[in-house]
């Protein structure tokens, strides 16, 4: 039974290998997009960049591993259904109770392996990418941002520029911001400011002859 078991168990993994490769390839592909983007605009290093990649594949996996794993059964079982292999198993006395349990242990096993995405891997690297995404536009915000545009690029904060000198340093700047949705928002206004490079919404810049 060890020997059947394997074979079923290989079958059918082998099927659902192949879909996860391929259903990961498609929903990688308009994340990879974002990430050139970002890339494109913002420079980092490569721990940066390989922990951004890392990031997405959670996310992915959520949804592809119940489809490979949906995808192996059918196109496994559906194999070996066309070869009259399960029609001579059920011959030899084997139910199909006892062909399917396999089966059900690889399909209860990407169901583990869905919910550890879903529930653990999947908050964990979207928290992590987006803060690794501030990074990047926060370490380099004072030669990206435009000069006399409202820029919303930031979470719940909106900046508006007069003019940007060489040295990177604002002036006349306005920050506008709402700490949620349906939530009072509050100005700040000073004469000049400069990129201090750090993560929190909240300190963005080195104010200068500020007012709230």
């Amino acid at each position: 039974m060890r020997i059947l078991d394997r074979y079923i168990v290989r079958e059918v993994f082998r099927h659902a290998f192949l879909g996860l490769v391929v259903f990961t390839f498609v929903f990688f592909v308009p994340q990879l997009v974002r990430l050139m983007s970002l890339f494109v605009r913002h420079s980092g290093s490569g721990s940066q960049i390989l922990k951004l990649f890392l990031c997405i594949f959670p996310g992915v996996f959520t949804f592809t591993i119940p489809m490979a794993v949906l995808i192996g059964v059918l196109l496994g079982l559906g194999r070996m259904s066309a070869d009259s292999e399960i029609i001579a198993l059920t011959a030899l006395g084997i139910g199909r109770q006892r062909i399917l349990l396999p089966v059900g242990v690889l399909a209860f096993t990407g169901a583990i392996a869905t919910m550890l995405m879903t529930l653990w891997l999947g908050p964990v690297s979207l928290r992590t990418f987006r803060k690794l995404e501030t990074d990047l536009i926060a370490s380099q915000v004072s030669f990206q941002v435009q000069p006399r545009v409202f820029d919303e690029r930031f979470p719940r904060l909106v900046l508006y520029i007069n003019d940007v000198s060489a040295s990177g340093t604002w002036t006349e700047r306005l920050a506008h911001r709402g700490q949620r949705a349906g939530a009072d928002t509050r100005a700040t206004t000073q004469q000049s400011g400069a990129a201090a490079g750090r993560t929190s919404a909240r300190q963005y810049s080195r104010l200068a002859r500020g007012t709230r």
